[in-house]
């Protein structure tokens, strides 16, 4: 076996979305829908997915983690000094006997989809301050047969979180009121 063969099993090995991104298409990012937020505020990241390719993607939307049929859906992991920790997974629900079953969103050829998601769904440790994490995606696309391809990504971003204003209007009219 030639040596970028072998490169290229290996790394298809390691990262069994490589080849299934390459083929598809289809590119999902996570972004802050604001530029900073106020201590305790909802989180929103806006997840949006790109269909670059030929066809119709058929997405399974299953919010909020969008993972299933083998696919871990968004993960999301503090980042510190360039390096991110394990990323956490939403738990799976419990086993329940559905009523509705989980959405398919169509994305046309050249079209985007996009949904907001909460940080604190994935992560709960938010200082005030700058936030760094790091994304993956790796989400199902329907295939006209059995399987998955898949909606890939990873990045990183950042969150600034504000101290809450409720604090620093009791502290500002504190020193007011003292002077």
């Amino acid at each position: 076996m030639n040596f970028r063969l072998r490169q290229l099993a290996l790394l298809t090995l390691l990262h069994p979305g490589f080849l299934l991104a390459e083929s598809s298409g289809i590119v999902g990012t996570l972004a802050p829908t604001q530029s900073s937020y106020i201590d305790a505020e909802p989180v929103e990241l806006l997840l949006t997915i790109l269909n670059n390719g030929t066809q119709d993607a058929r997405i399974l939307a299953d919010y909020p983690s969008f993972g299933g049929r083998n696919h871990a859906g968004i993960r999301i992991s503090r980042s510190q000094d360039g390096k991110s920790r394990a990323p956490a997974t939403l738990a799976p629900s419990p086993p329940i006997q559905r009523i509705v079953s989980t959405p398919i969103i169509t994305v046309g050829p050249g079209e985007k989809w996009s949904s907001k998601v909460y940080l604190q769904s994935y992560n709960h440790d938010l200082r005030v301050g700058a936030n760094s994490f790091a994304y993956q995606i790796d989400i199902c696309v329907l295939k006209a047969g059995p399987g998955c391809d898949a909606v890939t990504g990873a990045g990183t971003l950042q969150v600034i979180v504000l101290e809450d204003g409720h604090s620093l209007l009791a502290t500002s009219w504190g020193a007011t009121r003292r002077a």
